[in-house]
């Protein structure tokens, strides 16, 4: 047999295939770096829109907290202008309930009688005044229950004596519920 040396053509081979193999794996972490980098990037670009929208919604809800706050201001200034607005219009009517009242009272006061104090306590007036006839109290209890801005006239009190005004009349004190006032301004 001839002796032929194949050793020095496997070396060769095995020296190829580990170049080959070295070269693969080069190209392979190579690839896997691009790949990284590449993703890298993409994820930060992911990150990054998320983030502008995310500040792009937090300015949207700052203008609208601001304008909420703006709501809720002209609200309680609307309430509060409500409120004003229903204490003028309570005035203007007791104003003209209010005279009305007298109105009625001036005109239900018979001869001989005179008031010397009214009070109001919501719904009630308190009338007390002297009177030179006991009868003539009853005779202002009717006028005042036949006219259309009181009802239910009650007698409180009467005292017969003398004072310096009425030499021999008598004290009375009467109560009287008012109309309410929405009836009132349906007469007007």
């Amino acid at each position: 047999m001839t002796g032929i040396n194949l050793r020095p053509w496997r070396e060769m081979q095995r020296q190829a295939r580990r170049k080959r193999f070295l070269l693969g794996l080069c190209a392979l972490l190579l690839l896997a770096l691009v790949v990284i980098v590449l993703g890298e990037r993409y994820i930060n670009g992911v990150i990054d829109r998320q983030m502008a929208r995310n500040a792009y919604i937090s300015r949207q809800l700052m203008k609208l907290d601001e304008r909420i706050e703006r709501i809720d201001a002209l609200r309680r200034q609307r309430r509060q202008l409500v409120q004003q607005m229903t204490v003028v219009h309570d005035l203007q009517g007791s104003r003209a309930g209010s005279a009305k009242v007298f109105g009625q009272l001036a005109q239900a006061l018979p001869d001989e009688v005179f008031l010397t104090s009214v009070r109001r306590q919501e719904r009630l007036l308190f009338i007390g005044g002297m009177a030179q006839v006991p009868g003539q109290v009853s005779t202002l209890m009717r006028n005042l229950d036949q006219a259309e801005v009181f009802d239910a006239p009650s007698l409180i009190d009467v005292k017969a004596g003398s004072s310096e005004q009425v030499p021999q009349g008598s004290a009375f004190q009467l109560s009287i519920r008012q109309e309410s006032p929405s009836t009132m301004e349906g007469d007007q």
